[in-house]
C-alpha cells in the first residue's frame, strides 16, 4: 500500500498546530509570562454551529486547482474531501465523529504568548461520548488514520495525530489562528 502523506511531512507543520486533550473546562490557562485572556464562552444549547470532528482518510499534496475556495458542508453522516486551511493539503475525511450540533461551549483563550491563541470547548454528553470512542479507536492506527480533522466552513482547520484516547468532552484547539481570526471564527459559527 502506498503511503499517502510524504515521509517528510508531519501532520502538524506548527509547533501545537492542534492540541486535542482532556482538560479542565473554564478554567483560564496560566502561562509564565503572567496569565491568560479568556473570553466568555457561548453556550451553544444543542445549535448546530458546523463545527465537526472527522477520521483522516487519507492526506495528499493539495495542487493550486484543488483549494480555491472552501466548500459547503456535506451531511454529518457523508465522507468529505476538503483542503487544509492554508491550501497544502486535501484531505479525506470519514463521517464526523463529533457533529456541529454537539458542542456544549466555545471560547477564545489568549494565552499570553505572542502569536499563540487557543479555542476552548466542551462538549455535551452524547460528543464527549463519541469523542472517547472515536480516539480510542483512531490512535492505535497508523499516519494518517491516526488523526482527527477539526473541520469547519467546507475546510480543515487542522488535523493532530491522536495519541491516546480522550476522556471528559473537554478539549483545546490550538494554534494557526491569531486572536481576532479565532474570535471571528466563534462569532461565524456561534451566530444565531
Amino acid at each position: 500500500a502506498r503511503d499517502p502523506a510524504p515521509r517528510d511531512h508531519h501532520p502538524l507543520p506548527l509547533l501545537a498546530a492542534t492540541l486535542l486533550c482532556a482538560c479542565s473546562a473554564g478554567a483560564p490557562t496560566s502561562t509564565p509570562s503572567g496569565g491568560s485572556t479568556t473570553r466568555a464562552a457561548a453556550s451553544l444549547s444543542g445549535r448546530d454551529v458546523g463545527l465537526q470532528l472527522r477520521p483522516v482518510l487519507e492526506v495528499q499534496p493539495a495542487n493550486a486547482a484543488q483549494c480555491t475556495s472552501a466548500s459547503d458542508a456535506p451531511p454529518s453522516t457523508a465522507p468529505v474531501t476538503a483542503c487544509a486551511s492554508d491550501g497544502s493539503l486535501v484531505y479525506s475525511l470519514g463521517p464526523a465523529v463529533v457533529t456541529g450540533t454537539q458542542w456544549d461551549t466555545l471560547r477564545v483563550d489568549d494565552v499570553s504568548v505572542p502569536g499563540t491563541t487557543q479555542i476552548d470547548a466542551l462538549l455535551d454528553p452524547s460528543g464527549s461520548s463519541a469523542l472517547t470512542q472515536a480516539t480510542g479507536e483512531l490512535f492505535s492506527n497508523d499516519e494518517p488514520r491516526n488523526q482527527l480533522a477539526v473541520y469547519a466552513e467546507g475546510v480543515v482547520l487542522s488535523a493532530p495525530t491522536v495519541q491516546q484516547p480522550i476522556y471528559g468532552g473537554a478539549l483545546v484547539i490550538a494554534g494557526g489562528l491569531t486572536n481576532d481570526e479565532a474570535q471571528a471564527l466563534l462569532d461565524r459559527l456561534t451566530s444565531a
